[in-house]
């Protein structure tokens, strides 16, 4: 059986960098994964599914990094949803609790969520870059304030919504009124 040997040697480089186990390094660590893809496969398109809190462009995550060595050629959208569950690890952190599924809160007033469930438009996406750049003062919330975002990912949170600039964070904005939990296969 042949192994391409590049491949084998990034594969024990991920390997190593489980091994760390420091999460100040760890977007870091991703963002140069992609990078190592990007660079081997240099016509292929990629995309890079994972939480919002990874890909946005914030600094020190792993979406500011690949901003830093894709330029234009990278384009993040961030994922908003109103109501509905999801499917997550339980504060327990007990594998088992990925089988049942979290109920996300309601969005409140005052968050992102909530004011584009206000449009009445069940699944819609935002080209952030071009509000901001058009300056409309209709989109100035979005463009300009930080605002509560959910924030749910691997592990479900008692507090789901923090302080977000979504119009810096991400490109596109994709709004789904209601979210339903994946189903796991055994």
């Amino acid at each position: 059986m042949y192994i391409d040997r590049k491949w084998f040697l990034q594969n024990v480089r991920i390997i190593e960098q489980y091994l760390v186990k420091s999460y100040s390094t760890r977007d870091k660590l991703m963002a140069e994964n992609v990078m190592w893809i990007a660079e081997n496969y240099p016509n292929s398109k990629i995309v890079v599914s994972a939480h919002n809190g990874h890909i946005n462009n914030r600094k020190n995550e792993m979406g500011s990094f690949l901003k830093e060595g894709l330029k234009n050629d990278y384009i993040t959208f961030g994922f908003a949803f109103y109501e509905g569950t999801y499917t997550a690890l339980s504060n327990t952190l007990k594998k088992e609790s990925l089988r049942t599924p979290q109920i996300a809160q309601t969005a409140i007033p005052g968050t992102v969520e909530y004011l584009l469930n206000s449009l009445d438009i069940p699944i819609l996406i935002l080209d952030l870059k071009r509000l901001k750049s058009e300056g409309n003062p209709l989109a100035k919330w979005i463009s300009n304030d930080i605002m509560k975002f959910r924030n749910t990912g691997a592990v479900a949170l008692k507090r789901e919504f923090w302080d977000a600039n979504v119009s810096n964070d991400f490109d596109y904005q994709v709004f789904i009124k209601s979210s339903k939990n994946s189903k796991l296969l055994d």
